[in-house]
């Protein structure tokens, strides 16, 4: 099974404009909802390559149904804390005349420790112990959430033999990293941030950052997807760093293009599909959100 992990879920509201007009007044031509969230994303992708997909995540509010029903009609099954917080609501916004997409992010509500205790009795009980599992880390972490909690979470996977995924950045993705082994998935900039601080001031050499890139991850024993942008993705597979070459477009809505990778990956892998023909699968996934998808 795929698991993602969501402590920061959101209703996802899309709305087109033919012309976005800051101070005026907007009517919009089209709008969506669904339900959002970076682990939310990746189960939506995943479920789209494999059957057996499931979100943890915290709900609160009185439309809690509705966001299960958006999810079960994106083809994954969800199980959710309560929260005595209502979900947020994140906007965005496409301006079909400019080409332009403007995020309007609604901040996590604070998590309460008896929510966490109840979410950590869902992924105790959602794990199996064969090792089939496929865990995916993602999203940002509301105030409330201890510093060890995330970690924790990734030592219970590793021991019972879960394959787990990281999409994070700094600090968490650091001590997450200690506590198990598996797959990274990280975009230049945040790679540049966590690593190579000292780069970041100094100056970013791309031939360095590669090389730098490739022994990191040889020495965690981790293997490594550095998305960036439209340039080629770099990959390490546990040997060597490779360059994937990725496809020029002009999308319009980039919102949880990233997400959409990390779920199409695993769903992919899941499927018994080989690394690299799970990136070029992530690849394809995450250009068709960015080009077709509303939502």
């Amino acid at each position: 099974m795929i698991i993602t992990i969501c402590l920061s879920p959101a209703f996802q509201r899309t709305m087109e404009f033919s012309k976005l007009t800051i101070s005026k007044v907007n009517r919009s031509i089209a709008a969506h909802e669904g339900a959002g969230g970076k682990g939310i994303n990746a189960a939506r992708a995943a479920a789209r390559e494999y059957d057996e997909v499931m979100a943890l995540t915290i709900l609160g509010g009185p439309r809690i149904q509705q966001f299960i029903g958006y999810c079960e009609a994106d083809g994954f099954r969800i199980r959710y804390a309560k929260s005595p917080s209502h979900t947020r609501t994140c906007c965005t916004l496409l301006d079909l005349n400019e080409m332009t997409c403007t995020e309007l992010v609604e901040e996590s509500p604070e998590v309460t420790m008896e929510t966490l205790d109840e979410f950590s009795s869902l992924f105790s009980d959602a794990i199996g112990n064969d090792g089939s599992d496929l865990l995916l880390f993602s999203g940002s972490i509301p105030k409330g959430v201890p510093a060890r909690f995330i970690p924790s979470l990734v030592e219970e996977g590793t021991r019972n033999g879960s394959t787990i995924m990281l999409d994070m950045t700094g600090q968490l993705l650091l001590d997450s990293m200690k506590a198990g082994a598996g797959f990274i998935k990280i975009n230049e900039q945040e790679f540049v941030s966590t690593f190579l601080p000292a780069d970041t001031a100094a100056g970013f050499d791309i031939i360095k950052a590669k090389e730098s890139s490739r022994r990191i991850f040889e020495e965690t024993g981790y293997k490594a997807i550095i998305t960036r942008g439209a340039e080629d993705t770099w990959a390490f597979d546990g040997y060597e760093m490779l360059s994937i070459p990725n496809r020029k477009i002009k999308g319009l809505n980039t919102t949880g293009c990233g997400d959409t990778f990390a779920g199409a990956f695993l769903g992919a892998l899941a499927n018994g599909t080989s690394y690299i023909d799970s990136l070029d699968n992530a690849q394809v996934a995450a250009i068709r959100k960015a080009t077709e998808d509303i939502h």
